[in-house]
């Protein structure tokens, strides 16, 4: 909720505020690391928990859009979050990219040509 307040601050502050984010679920992670004694492996320990069933699965939709969002975050902390691009600003397609465009393009263009024909015989 505060990285929000400090997007114009220093990077430094950016980096700390979403450090503090994270420390919730850290400290989650640093409870079975050192209440069971797996060290490193406690995050595929939580994952083995979810893969045999023990874990309920709504659990595990709420910990994947979590992460989603925490992604979302980090790009926004680092300044690499940015609307597309215009036209003019990005660069020029490359073979394969061209090569897509040109099939997709093409596919569209014969669905826009057998279309009117199906919509006519459906007014009568």
């Amino acid at each position: 909720m505060w990285l929000p307040q400090v997007r114009h601050g220093p990077v430094w502050a950016r980096v700390v505020v979403l450090l503090a984010g994270f420390a919730g679920p850290g400290l989650l992670l640093w409870a079975f690391a050192g209440r069971y004694g797996l060290g490193w492996d406690a995050p595929w320990y939580i994952a083995s928990l979810f893969a045999v069933g023990y874990a309920p699965l709504p659990l595990f939709v709420i910990a994947l859009a979590w992460a989603a969002s925490a992604g979302q975050l980090v790009a926004l902390a680092g300044g690499r979050y940015a609307p597309y691009p215009s036209a003019a600003e990005r660069p020029p397609r490359g073979p394969l990219r061209q090569t897509v465009r040109s099939i997709v393009l093409a596919q569209r263009r014969r669905r826009r040509g057998s279309e009117p024909a199906r919509s006519a015989s459906r007014v009568g």
